[in-house]
């Protein structure tokens, strides 16, 4: 229920903001197809990001987006849905979480991982109840990039949060799909820019980092079109 409830928040916000920073002619070319699978951050920080998203967006003349960090997107979107997706993400929760625990040597830390990680000291003794939900992420400073999606973005520090590369393999290899390459993080800003102009984009961003905070939900998302055209279909809770 709770984790429906940020998914509406998350849904209402990206409603005002499509109307305030909507996509133009010249983000057409850049429109996708298909699903994709997005952690969400948490309100508190998912509100910061946001606003940092608009405040870009609205001054590069770019669309406005829900802030996520793409856990997966099928490489040929005409063989997948959303129903397929969602039940590769459960599969991949449940293997990477029993991955972890069998290859765990101390019971207050499951598999050396920050994310989906334990802190009851008995818990090696109750398996299916031994993870506190969500992963851990630390964004790092954000920085420019050569690709529409990744015009201004902040990268996501690999060594805090192992237990998404997991997470992704097992979504992977359920949909038997690659897991390589992967590049997580966590875009700000959307646009074919040159150079100068991103890094004005980039100049604008503020705000203090690295940041930290845990994902505790992920989504399947209808990519289809824009940025500002894209919904939430259904949300699942990290456990």
């Amino acid at each position: 229920m709770f984790d429906t409830l940020k998914a509406d928040i998350a849904i209402k916000r990206q409603e005002k903001l499509e109307k305030k920073a909507p996509a133009g002619p010249h983000d057409e070319p850049f429109a996708l197809r298909g699903f994709s699978l997005w952690l969400l951050p948490p309100l508190e920080a998912g509100k910061t990001l946001s606003d940092t998203i608009y405040k870009l967006a609205s001054k590069a003349g770019s669309p406005a987006f829900m802030p996520h960090i793409t856990l997966f997107t099928p490489r040929n979107p005409a063989n997948m849905n959303a129903n397929k997706l969602e039940k590769a993400l459960h599969r991949g929760i449940n293997a990477s979480m029993l991955a972890r625990d069998m290859d765990s040597e101390a019971p207050l830390l499951r598999s050396g991982d920050r994310g989906l990680r334990n802190k009851n000291d008995d818990a090696h003794d109750r398996p299916f109840e031994a993870a506190e939900p969500g992963l851990d992420v630390r964004l790092l400073r954000p920085t420019t990039g050569a690709h529409y999606y990744q015009c201004v973005f902040a990268p996501l520090d690999p060594t805090a949060t192992p237990g998404l590369a997991a997470l992704r393999g097992a979504v992977a290899n359920y949909l038997g799909e690659p897991a390589e390459p992967y590049f997580p993080h966590l875009s700000l800003c959307y646009g074919d820019f040159d150079d100068a102009k991103k890094r004005e984009v980039l100049a604008n961003v503020g705000g203090d980092w690295p940041m930290d905070f845990t994902c505790t939900e992920a989504v399947v998302v209808d990519t289809n079109g824009t940025a500002d055209k894209w919904r939430i279909v259904t949300a699942i809770r990290l456990t």
